[in-house]
């Protein structure tokens, strides 16, 4: 790498995930497009293939080939935070990996390669920036300290680390970088091809599951790290499950080219039996006796001491008995003195850091407790498991929390299953499926629903859609009405709570019939805001680009907001105009100009759906525009 502007270039762009334009790079490096441009021929004469190519929509990152090649050029270089966003997350990441709620003033600002006057300007800014999380930064002396309740600390901890690790980690295109010498497309065609041929519903994260699993299994296999006569014997009778795996063993190594001893074919068998229970309850091939009960117990013993170190909850049983699976190969492999070297290793650790800190948390605890030593590049492979269970947790987190009550009979409880998923598996996660009401209480959820009559006084507090055992007709609008229902419960809930943080006084505008104009509006309330503190100056273009992209305007209201969550506290100014505003092709009566910090992301995706259904009722509008 010749110059740090050149690795905080390629940096940005990889972040983007989208074609970034020369002005943009040109404003974040502080440097004119044409010294942007001569950065980019300088990074692709430098390393081949180029790394950064180019169209008329801006600067990405080469496909397959890039983002491996840009963390073995950056490596040496550890990345610097260029700005406050990126030193408060800075920051969050240092109290929680050192496990302390105190730093170092001098330390961070040495660190960051800031004045000490910068941390505290910051510190004042994520005191606002963070307020939804109830927490507090405070300056005593030389030391910066964090002030929050366990229930709070551990939901900014939560926070922290999906902002390290988000959704993308677990989709086909970051398993063909993470995976660049096999071809992840065509191991996905296999199993999807088994899974069709055994006619198993496999919902779409269970598969990408397996496709991962299978691929460290793969690139393992071609390093000549073999399981050979180290798993136990296979207790289950060869049912269809095992079928399965044994045919997808056979097209793997035909495909691939490498050879599968008897434990490899048993280990893509429980890989394939954990993720068929995960989609499917009824499979019938549910328990555990395939896992040593030393692993087990090391597995949820380790689980439970990253929820303490780490503040996020890793006990999902599905989970668990992968985490086990690998356990197990690993333990195994260690005592025939087999270690992997893993060429993703400096990829994860660079673009995952605090995954890849509870993976080798972890190693150090297996080394301890197994009295084996591991090489680092196996804590690479356990960070992938670690990573794909949070992407997991944080797509379901916005899917509606739902128990099945239905006994199998003649695989209908299968069947509704794969229907369920077919047709709500978007905005719906099942996470249990009972016989009866058994055991029912042990489960938070937020829908029920049953096949069979249940108590009345049960229904009445819970909100429960009665489905016929033999498929869903009839009853999906019944099903898409409760979804929608429990979606705008929980945005009033959020609404009420979050009010006194969201609106304030000085953001208020009632009717006064002198604006003409959506420019004029937009002006206004945007150099409000930042006149009280809440955004940028920059804040006023941003929401005018994002408008004259797409018009903000909806029936009765128009929300302009920025595509960048770079607030510096979340809020929202409103402006009422009884007698009709024009924007674009819409009349408008209230103008909400939405401010969004990026710690509150999730939070507005939910109320901007529930503003948009509620205020485009006219007389919703009406009311409100007269107050």
């Amino acid at each position: 790498m010749s110059t740090a502007k050149e690795q905080l270039l390629l940096e940005y762009i990889t972040k983007a995930r989208r074609p970034v334009t020369a002005k943009e790079l040109a404003a974040y490096l502080g440097v004119s497009p044409r010294t942007v441009k001569n950065y980019v021929h300088s990074i692709n004469t430098t390393h081949s293939p180029c790394l950064v190519q180019s169209s008329y929509r801006g600067y990405e990152i080469t496909p397959k080939v890039g983002r491996a090649a840009i963390i073995q050029a950056t490596t040496d270089t550890p990345s610097i935070p260029q700005n406050y966003t990126e030193r408060a997350q800075f920051i969050n990441r240092r109290f929680l990996l050192t496990h302390t709620n105190v730093l170092d003033l001098y330390d961070l600002s040495a660190q960051l390669f800031v004045s000490v006057q910068t941390i505290k300007n910051d510190l004042e800014r994520m005191n606002l920036s963070y307020a939804n999380f109830h927490v507090q930064y405070r300056v005593h002396g030389d030391t910066v300290t964090l002030k929050a309740s366990e229930k709070e600390l551990r939901r900014l901890g939560k926070y922290t680390l999906f902002e390290d690790n988000d959704k993308s980690f677990f989709d086909l295109s970051e398993f063909e970088v993470l995976f660049p010498t096999i071809s992840i497309t065509t191991l996905h065609q296999l199993v999807q091809q088994t899974v069709e041929n055994y006619d198993f519903y496999v919902n779409d994260f269970a598969r990408l599951n397996l496709v991962l699993h299978l691929a460290i299994a793969i690139i393992r296999i071609q390093n000549k790290n073999y399981l050979q006569d180290l798993l136990p014997p296979i207790k289950t009778p060869l049912g269809k499950v095992h079928r399965a795996a044994l045919e997808l063993a056979d097209a793997i190594s035909a495909t691939f080219k490498v050879e599968l001893t008897t434990d490899e074919r048993s280990n893509i068998y429980l890989l394939l039996k954990a993720n068929v229970n995960f989609a499917n309850p009824f499979s019938g091939e549910a328990d555990d006796s395939e896992i040593d009960p030393s692993i087990l117990d090391f597995t949820r013993q380790i689980i439970d001491e990253l929820s303490q170190q780490y503040y996020i909850d890793l006990s999902n049983p599905t989970f668990v008995k992968l985490l086990a699976i690998h356990f197990q190969g690993l333990h195994t492999r260690l005592l025939h003195h087999q270690q992997t070297i893993n060429s993703v290793s400096p990829i994860v650790r660079v673009s995952y850091p605090i995954i890849f800190d509870m993976a080798v948390f972890t190693v150090i605890a297996f080394e301890k407790r197994f009295e084996l030593k591991v090489n680092r590049d196996e804590a690479a492979y356990i960070a992938l498991h670690i990573g794909g269970e949070m992407a997991r947790q944080r797509v379901d987190a916005e899917k509606v929390r739902t128990v099945l009550i239905c006994p199998e009979y003649l695989h209908l409880g299968t069947r509704l299953i794969r229907q369920l998923q077919q047709r709500f598996g978007e905005d719906l996660t099942l996470i249990a499926t009972l016989p009866d009401t058994t055991g029912l209480s042990q489960y938070k959820y937020d829908l029920l629903l049953t096949t069979v009559p249940l108590p009345h006084q049960l229904t009445t507090q819970t909100l429960t859609v009665e489905i016929p055992l033999l498929g869903l007709a009839g009853t999906q609008t019944d099903i898409s009405d409760a979804i929608e229902i429990i979606k705008n419960r929980e945005a009033r809930a959020i609404f009420r709570d979050k009010f006194d943080h969201l609106f304030s006084p000085e953001l208020f505008w009632p009717p006064t019939g002198i604006i003409t104009n959506k420019h004029v509006a937009m002006t206004q309330m945007a150099q409000a805001m930042v006149k009280v503190g809440n955004v940028q100056p920059s804040f006023l273009q941003s929401i005018l680009d994002r408008d004259a992209a797409s018009s903000t305007g909806f029936p009765n209201i128009a929300i302009p907001h920025s595509l960048n969550m770079d607030a510096v506290k979340t809020s929202v100014a409103v402006m009422l105009c009884p007698s009709g505003l024009r924007w674009d092709e819409q009349v408008v009566k209230i103008v909400l100009v939405i401010a969004i910090q990026r710690a509150d992301g999730d939070m507005f995706r939910k109320l901007y759906q529930y503003l948009i259904q509620i205020l485009s009722d006219g007389n919703n509008a009406q009311r409100l525009s007269r107050c």
